[in-house]
């Protein structure tokens, strides 16, 4: 929960989202940090101050909207206590590794968002990205970005990357409407790799669609859930019919291949002749 610094001492003290933020440091680490020294504990769903944390001038402020919460003296932010929070910049590689997927995900992903630009030098921010506290780091091999650790804190971030994953339903990073996650993650899989891709095509001569089309190359990729009540085993035969009786090609997937579309999903299109970027 974001905590928000309400009370008419908020030029003396900051809540601890804002201690972070502050520290340029992510929330969750600051949280553990204050636990590993004692100074805040965990008792059920809430923070509680610890005797060593009100001896550090922690104290608790209430709110209508967030109700009671943790504050801090302006000063904590010098504290030798928190010196040990890594907030060294992020590079498309550590914000991966942070967030379980490919450096290359994560540059389209800011792309997206308008933070990101690519020229002949290599990755720049862009003006907002700057504004960001986004740098361009200049090595051997070009220009490529880092990032202030209080990057994973923004809340665009985390929707996009929640988007990627699937995890909220239905409309894709392109605008489309998904009709569950697995075609969710297919459609910002193709968007992220700026292939062109209809969705929900019906087959020529029948009202039965395919999950997606590709116009360039003319390839249809069909997604099947066995786990979806919507989606019938009779319809999906119905379709592998049409689809070999008009000789069409067609790239299937199963929730199997959703773990790696870099391989399940850019192979087979490779063979049709469709490249990722």
């Amino acid at each position: 929960m974001t905590e928000s610094n309400t009370s008419a001492n908020t030029s003396q003290t900051m809540s601890t989202s804002r201690l972070a933020k502050a520290l340029k440091a992510d929330t969750k680490d600051v949280f553990r940090l204050l636990k590993e020294h004692g100074w805040i504990e965990r008792e059920g769903d809430q923070w509680q101050l610890t005797a060593k944390g009100e001896f550090h001038g922690g104290q608790y402020q209430q709110s209508d909207k967030f109700g009671r919460y943790i504050v801090w003296p302006a000063a904590t932010v010098d504290q030798p206590a928190l010196a040990s929070l890594d907030t060294s910049p992020l590079s498309a590689s550590r914000l991966a590794a942070q967030f379980n997927t490919e450096p290359a995900v994560i540059n389209r992903l800011l792309v997206d968002l308008g933070w990101l630009q690519r020229d002949q030098r290599g990755w720049i921010p862009t003006d907002l990205g700057k504004q960001l506290g986004g740098e361009a780091k200049n090595v051997k091999q070009g220009f490529f970005a880092l990032w202030p650790a209080n990057l994973i804190q923004r809340d665009e971030l985390k929707n996009a990357l929640d988007n990627l994953n699937g995890n909220a339903l239905p409309t894709c990073l392109d605008g489309h409407q998904a009709n569950n996650a697995g075609e969710q993650c297919i459609d910002n899989w193709l968007y992220l790799h700026q292939i062109t891709h209809a969705c929900h095509k019906p087959l020529p001569g029948s009202n039965l669609t395919s999950s997606f089309y590709l116009p360039t190359r003319q390839v249809w990729i069909d997604y099947w859930d066995p786990n979806d009540s919507s989606q019938s085993l009779s319809a999906r035969l119905d379709k592998q019919a049409l689809f070999q009786k008009h000789q069409l090609k067609l790239v299937e997937l199963t929730t199997d291949a959703l773990d790696n579309l870099d391989q399940n999903l850019a192979q087979p299109l490779l063979q049709f002749g469709v490249q990722k970027l």
